[in-house]
């Protein structure tokens, strides 16, 4: 094998994805989601855990509670368990804001992001959010596992 082939290999062997569990309704948790905020690189899996019935939704984040138009994920309304969970690959390093869809709870700042930016904070879409009359959901499960 030649050098560049090595090193290659060498280099993509060190780089794996990561499980980045968020825990959803915990009993005693400050918010639904735990944490609120995460970073994650492409590749990386996402693992909602529902501790309390909730469902988990990409938002679009110019209209609190309300599904993103293209792409994004919804989980259903799932309920509490240990073994309840939904997995979402993420394929770029984008903001993903998510609400839970149970009415009145986005609302109430059941609100999350990945990979936060610059141009739009948790705390700027929790206040969006709290300002909508009503909370959007998707008709089926999308984009997760």
């Amino acid at each position: 094998l030649s050098v560049g082939v090595l090193t290659a290999l060498a280099l993509s062997a060190g780089v794996s994805a990561e499980i980045i569990k968020v825990e959803v309704g915990k009993s005693g948790s400050k918010t639904i989601f735990n944490p609120e905020s995460i970073k994650a690189n492409k590749g990386d899996v996402v693992e909602f855990h529902f501790d309390s019935q909730h469902s988990v939704v990409a938002s679009d984040p110019k209209k609190a509670c309300t599904p993103i138009s293209t792409g994004g994920f919804y989980s259903g309304t799932l309920p509490s368990g240990d073994k309840t969970t939904f997995s979402v690959t993420i394929n770029n390093t984008e903001p993903i804001f998510l609400y839970c869809s149970i009415p009145g709870h986005c609302q109430a700042g059941a609100v999350g992001v990945i990979n936060q930016g610059e141009d739009q904070t948790i705390e700027e879409y929790r206040a969006a959010a709290a300002k909508t009359d009503s909370t959007k959901e998707p008709k089926s499960v999308f984009g997760g596992s």
